[in-house]
């Protein structure tokens, strides 16, 4: 039966009856009237059958594009990559993680062009018969090192042939989370070796005074001494290891006080004072006012000590260190407006780059870094000043503290540093809204 409207209706009725009036007033024969009705009842039907054809087809393609559109944008808004191939291996969509990865240049191109892995043509393979490959780990070396972890799948098309089924492949970057394996495996054996040092120190001369030394005064006063120093290291280090455990466990929790910046600076310098008179390093540092931030105040204390501790070792006596605080309506790269050349890093990257910021520099006027320790600074036990002649060496746990506290935060943290120029150091703290 064709179906026919309400809108059909009417126009039926209507021009019916204008048949019927004419064929009255131009006294044609009933049956020539019958006959003209009824091919004009099938004409009207014809017609509205087309039009309503072609509207259920026009509402599926706007229905059809809709839902293509609907799906891009959910698949371009998670985080997973998603790459779905066709049966000749060629990329047929990619969404925006999976772009992200392996460029935007990626449509219709074959995905051994991404994936340069001998075994990729048999996991696809595999997968559009309807197989499943066991995940496997691989490694993006451009644009920089990336681990990727792929997950195979096959996607079937509706009824159609097997021989036209596609293959989906997810795309997990796991790069984080072996790097953090293996930090952690480097943390255990640093940790074990750093440990092991002193305390080996400690029982040679601990025997030494049992032993041949053991009436020897002078001897006994040398190895006191030095005891001392390693018995320090070591409470140094323990000290800093739970200090970077218990910022690590709360490291989820952003601190949400309002505290002075400008007088956690000063709490700082306090404590540093004596170490800068020793070696004559004068700090400059005007609060102009209170500098109202989110954040842990001890936490900021530990921060400020740190970087300017390290700041004191690695400087030349004589030198001097410039701190300042300036407000920022929009995060940039702050860090180095003191420093001429060099090169930059960002160690920490701001989490609301758009949001009000006050920015803590810290700018000495030491030797500097070498490019090849740039890219290690806030590594756990790397010690900045390794290569620097410095008596004075940390447990290498200081900048890491540092960073782990300003990622709590949320905040920012920039270097700029040049070789026999000097370092500056840029704390990122979000003011309250």
């Amino acid at each position: 039966m064709i179906a026919y409207n309400k809108n059909s209706n009417l126009i039926l009725l209507t021009s019916t009856l204008g048949i019927v009036i004419l064929a009255t007033i131009s006294s044609s024969p009933i049956w020539l009237t019958l006959v003209i009705i009824l091919f004009h009842i099938f004409m009207v039907l014809c017609i509205e059958s087309v039009r309503n054809k072609k509207s259920i087809n026009l509402g599926i393609n706007e229905k059809n594009t809709s839902t293509v559109h609907t799906l891009s944008n959910i698949m371009d808004n998670i985080s997973y990559g998603t790459i779905i191939i066709d049966k000749n291996q060629n990329i047929k969509y990619a969404n925006k993680s999976a772009r992200e990865i392996f460029g935007n240049r990626n449509s219709n191109k074959r995905v051994s062009i991404f994936i340069k892995d001998p075994n990729i043509k048999s996991w696809i393979e595999k997968s559009l018969n309807g197989g499943s490959p066991n995940p496997i780990t691989y490694l993006v070396e451009k644009p920089v090192n990336r681990h990727i972890r792929l997950l195979f799948a096959s996607l079937p098309e509706g009824n159609k042939s097997s021989e036209e089924n596609s293959a989906i492949i997810f795309l997990n970057d796991v790069t984080e989370y072996i790097f953090m394996q293996s930090q952690r495996t480097d943390f255990l054996a640093n940790a074990s070796h750093e440990l092991k040092t002193p305390v080996a120190s400690l029982l040679g001369y601990i025997e030494t005074l049992e032993g041949h030394a053991k009436h020897d005064e002078k001897a006994r006063e040398k190895f006191l001494g030095i005891m001392h120093v390693q018995a320090e290291r070591m409470q140094h280090l323990i000290n800093d290891l739970l200090i970077l455990l218990r910022i690590e466990q709360i490291e989820h929790i952003i601190p949400e006080e309002s505290v002075d910046l400008s007088h956690a600076v000063e709490t700082a310098l306090e404590a540093l004072n004596p170490m800068a008179m020793k070696r004559n390093i004068s700090i400059n540092f005007s609060s102009n006012g209170p500098k109202i931030v989110k954040a842990n105040s001890d936490e900021l204390v530990q921060v400020v000590l740190n970087l300017v501790d390290n700041a004191l070792k690695i400087s030349e006596k004589n030198t001097q260190i410039d701190i300042s605080i300036s407000r920022n309506e929009e995060h940039k790269s702050y860090a180095g407006s003191g420093i001429k050349g060099g090169n930059k890093r960002v160690i920490v990257e701001i989490s609301e780059p758009d949001s009000t910021h006050y920015c803590l520099k810290i700018k000495d006027n030491g030797p500097g870094f070498a490019k090849d320790h740039i890219p290690r600074i806030g590594e756990r036990f790397y010690r900045i000043a390794g290569d620097l002649g410095s008596k004075e060496k940390g447990t290498g746990l200081g900048l890491a503290i540092v960073k782990h506290i300003i990622m709590r935060h949320r905040g920012g943290l920039d270097l700029q540093t040049a070789e026999g120029v000097g370092s500056e150091f840029c704390i990122s703290l979000p003011a309250p809204k």
